[in-house]
């Protein structure tokens, strides 16, 4: 979209430059071959530049920003005791140990000492996907609140991870928060 917004940029500068109307379909190989030429003089070449570092910078700031936050690790015994702040956005992990289909719903279970701990994540924005109970998964998503009171990851991201070594894992989640707090800290 920004190269699209460039060429139009490139072609609004030129047409000003010759003082001629924009071609109603936006510009063409023509067009960027005579603005080559017109770059060539010298006396042209330098305002130019600066006046499309000026218009590249201003759609710079135009564009807006579409990537989501990364998601902050949780452990799944946090997510299941309620200790994400709602529509927070969050990376967690489990094994999957149910697959409902028809209601877009996955569920992720892992263990912590000698609880069991379930995540209900929903799966509408990622099927279709190759489900494999008892696989290790890692979701990315956000978290809401289902009608009964419960809670529901909206996966914008689910893969398998089967292999992933879960105690380096969970040691290195816990490395990440200790130097986030660290830092944190200093600041």
């Amino acid at each position: 979209m920004l190269f699209f917004r460039i060429c139009e940029c490139i072609t609004n500068q030129k047409n000003f430059l010759l003082n001629f109307n924009p071609p109603p379909t936006g510009p063409s190989l023509l067009d960027i071959a005579d603005l080559s030429r017109l770059l060539i003089s010298a006396s042209w070449s330098a305002w130019f530049i600066r006046n499309l570092q000026k218009s590249i910078s201003t759609l710079w700031r135009q564009e807006p920003m579409m990537l989501p936050k990364p998601g902050i690790y949780y452990f799944p015994w946090e997510v299941s005791a309620g200790q994400v702040p709602d529509g927070g956005t969050l990376r967690t992990f489990g094994r999957l140990c149910l697959y409902d289909m028809t209601r877009s719903r996955v569920t992720l279970m892992a263990q912590h000492g000698s609880d069991q701990h379930q995540v209900l994540v929903c799966t509408k924005l990622v099927e279709p996907f190759q489900a494999q109970v008892g696989s290790l998964y890692l979701v990315i998503g956000e978290l809401g609140h289902q009608q009964d009171g419960g809670s529901v990851v909206k996966a914008r991201v689910l893969t398998c991870v089967e292999g992933t070594n879960l105690p380096l894992l969970e040691q290195a989640i816990q490395e990440q928060r200790a130097y986030q707090r660290e830092r944190d800290s200093r600041h």
